[in-house]
Parts: structure tokens; sequence; C-alpha cells
């Protein structure tokens, strides 16, 4: 019981401290999707909710979301602010004790060196250290597998049924998953089946005439190691490789666990729900391997102490690493200041990357050019496609005429994508703007209206 009782305050330790960092810093929330449910619940709160949102896109077609729905229920009786800020550690720690149930449940050997790889994963502190677009999904699935390994099949169905409000891919990928496993409950799978079959004529006929089904890619990538904000430490995978050996030995006893990652390792391509889902199953496997490495004989005792000390360092440092991460994720205070300023002036297209997107739309109330919330945008592929144009063209005409099809009133640069810009070849963009004059035949075309060493932001003048 003390081993849970260590583990659970280890979980909240690490879930809370990048907030707590900003907190401390004085920085707004982490995160970009979170803003865009916050600005939604706000409007839910004020009761002036439509399904037509003029700032995303310049005004697009919208859909009520489940984040969105649970944040301004929960905010009327403590605050959005607060509810923003804690709700995901909250899941987090009941994550955990669901997961930490389920290996209860199966008589898991190595459940406390199991739950300590996921509490440790920079996937998992990723999912629930802050307000983003899939932790409450990724919640609702692993509440599934506890109810049906509790024998409460009607219980998991209702959640399953749940799961598309927060995500249509979580949902697909969860039946997937009952797919492999293949419930055994008839009760269960009828079920599954059935929600999967209103939920895909849901979703083709609410989105038959979506121009745009895309994905923005964000910042993760298999191996967290390699740079990206989200994905698998190497010293997690190690320990799986270890495991895999071992249930290697019963050949296709464990196939549906094999089918399970095999199909979560496709998903991941495409979606973070792959490996958000992926590390519930890679962290027993890792255990095994713990387990494995400690018990077999090795030529040397001292080489097993400096590889069994390396990879606990190992797993101690990617968490770390992790933390460090996400407590400077954007916004920056020194964004929402800009941001802040561009509220006071008139309305207007914001023209700036898709990340900087939602933030435009919160904190300015400004229309953006494009956003990360491609599903049925308006126009999304053109726009995405234009976005670059902008950025990278070679032809001040190209440029000139993309500000004026889509009526651009504000073009806002930070420090991130003038790097970008500078770097490469055609940076036609940032001259334009700085020469104007030079390049087209008109007065300066675009004016500064803010400017800091991060942050600049330019004003349409015709």
């Amino acid at each position: 019981m003390m081993k849970k009782i260590l583990l659970f305050f280890l979980c909240l330790v690490v879930l809370a401290t990048p907030t707590a960092i900003r907190v401390f810093k004085e920085e707004p929330h982490a995160g970009d999707w979170g803003y865009l449910y916050l600005r939604r619940a706000d409007v839910l709160v004020n009761g002036g909710f439509s399904f037509y949102d003029q700032l995303s896109f310049g005004g697009r077609p919208t859909l009520l979301d489940g984040q969105s729905l649970v944040l301004a229920f929960l905010g009327l009786f403590f605050g959005l602010n607060l509810v923003h800020k804690i709700l995901p550690i909250i899941f987090g720690l009941l994550s955990f004790l669901l997961f930490y149930d389920i290996l209860e449940h199966l008589k898991a050997q190595n459940k406390y060196f199991s739950s300590f790889l996921l509490v440790s994963s920079p996937v998992f502190i990723y999912t629930f250290s802050f307000f983003n677009e899939i932790f409450l999904a990724v919640f609702l699935g692993i509440l599934t597998y506890w109810l049906l390994l509790r024998e409460k099949e009607n219980y998991a169905t209702v959640i399953l049924f749940l799961i598309p409000f927060f995500n249509l891919t979580a949902f697909f990928l969860n039946c997937a998953l009952l797919l492999v496993w293949g419930i055994k409950r008839k009760n269960i799978g009828y079920g599954s089946i059935l929600a999967f079959i209103f939920w895909l004529f849901y979703f083709l006929l609410r989105f038959r005439k979506a121009p745009y089904l895309g994905y923005l890619q964000a910042d993760w990538a298999f191996i967290f190691e390699t740079g990206p904000l989200y994905g698998l430490s190497i010293f997690t995978l190690i320990l799986v490789f270890f495991g895999f050996l071992i249930l290697w030995k019963k050949k296709y006893y464990y196939n549906k666990v094999y089918a399970s990652i095999l199909l979560l390792l496709l998903a991941s391509l495409y979606t973070k729900f792959g490996l958000a889902y992926m590390i519930f199953f890679l962290a027993p496997v890792g255990a095994i391997g713990w387990a494995n490495l400690r018990r077999r004989k090795w030529e040397s005792n001292e080489i097993k102490k400096v590889i069994v000390v390396l990879i606990v360092f190992g797993l101690l440092f990617s968490s770390y690493s992790a933390i460090k991460r996400i407590s400077v994720v954007g916004p920056s205070s020194e964004l929402v200041e800009a941001l802040v300023v561009l509220k006071k002036f008139d309305n207007g297209i914001v023209f700036s990357d898709a990340s900087d997107g939602f933030w435009i739309n919160y904190f300015a109330q400004k229309k953006n050019f494009v956003d990360k919330d491609f599903f049925y945008a308006p126009d999304a592929k053109q726009r995405h496609l234009n976005l670059g144009t902008l950025f990278y063209s070679d032809s001040n005409t190209k440029v000139k005429d993309l500000v004026d099809k889509y009526n651009v009133e504000y073009i806002l640069i930070d420090k991130r994508m003038r790097e970008d810009m500078l770097k490469s070849n055609s940076n036609l963009l940032y001259f334009w703007l700085e020469k104007c004059p030079e390049l087209i035949p008109c007065p300066r075309a675009f004016s500064k209206i803010y400017s800091t060493d991060n942050v600049v932001i330019w004003k349409k003048n015709y």
C-alpha cells in the first residue's frame, strides 16, 4: 500500500510541476488547443454559443465539443481558469489509479515498476499536465477497459459512446482495439458494433461536405530524445525490447498484445492518440524487461549495475526533460502582452502561423488566418498551402495578392517564425514588411504597431 501511495504522490508531483513552474513565473497556461476550449467554454457560460465560429479561419462552421462542455460546466462552480489548470492533472491521477487497478486485477507481478514507467513517461506527462485535445478521450478509453475487466459491460458501452464527443479518432481507435481483443461478452460486443456504426454514419452525414479532413502535424515524434515535445523515451523502449524477448518465448500466446501495439504504432503516424494509448501497453512490457534485466546472469556484476543505474537515470532524465519542455511551451507572457495590445485595434484578420491561431482568437479576440483545427474549416487545404506561399514566396506580387484575397489586416511574426523565414532562401515577406516601398509602387503597405525582440505586429495601411 505504501508503494502505491508513493507512486500516486510521484504522479501528482510530475504532472503538477509544469503548471507550478508557470504559475511561479507568472506565465499563462501552457498549450494551444486548451485556449480554443477555454474560449468556447467562456461563450457557453455567458449563454452565447453559436455553431458558427466568427474568429477561426476568419469564420467557419463549428461543433460543440465535449472538452468545452466539461470545462464550462465545472467552470460554473470552480471558475474557468482554475479548472483549465487542474483538470488534466486530476484525470491523469485517475488514469494512473485505473491503470494500477487493472494491473492488480490481472495479478501483474511487476505492477509497481509498470506504474513507474507510466508515470515517468514523457507521453503520459504531456497528455495529463496541461489542457490539450487528447487527455479526456485517453482517460475515457482507459475507463472503458477498466469497466470491462470489472464486468460492467453496460457502463463500458455508455463510456464508449461518449468518446466521440471528445474525439472521433480516439473512438475509432478504441473500437479497433476492442476488435483486436475480441471481447467475449456479447452485450459489449454488440454495443461496440452499434456505437461504431452509429458514429460512422454520423461522421459521414455531418461532414460529407467537409472540404478538407487533413491534420496539421504537431511537435511530436516517436523518440522523445530526438527533440520533440511528445514521444517515447529511448530508455523505456530499451526495457520494452528486453520485455518482448521474454514474451516471445511463448510465441503467439501474447499475439493480441503484439497486434495492439502494432495498431497503435501505425496510428501514431497520424494522431497523438497512438502513443497516448500505447504507453499503457508498453509500460507492463517494459517492466517485464526490467525484471529480466535484473535477473539474468551477467559476466560482470559491475557492468550490470552500471547498465541498471544508467537506465534508471535515463528514465528520470526523460521525465525531467519533459517537465522542462512543457513548462516553457507557448504561449509566452511576451506574446500574450502583444496580443492584448492588438485587441485594442479594429477588427480584422491576423496572418500568422497556425500554432498561434488559437491564441490570436482568445487573447486578441481577432480572426485568425489559419489555426490547428483544420476539421471542417473552409478552404483549409488551400489556406495551408497559401501559408507557405506567404512565408516563402519569391514573388512580391503573389504575396500582395494573397494578402488582398483574404483581407489580411494584421501580420504577426514571432521569434520562431522570423528565424524560420531568415533560414529560407526565399524570405520575401519579411523584407516586404521591412522595405515595402522598394518592392511595390505604393506607400508603405504595412506599418509596425508593436515591436519587441520576439514579437512584431504590422497593420495594413491600404
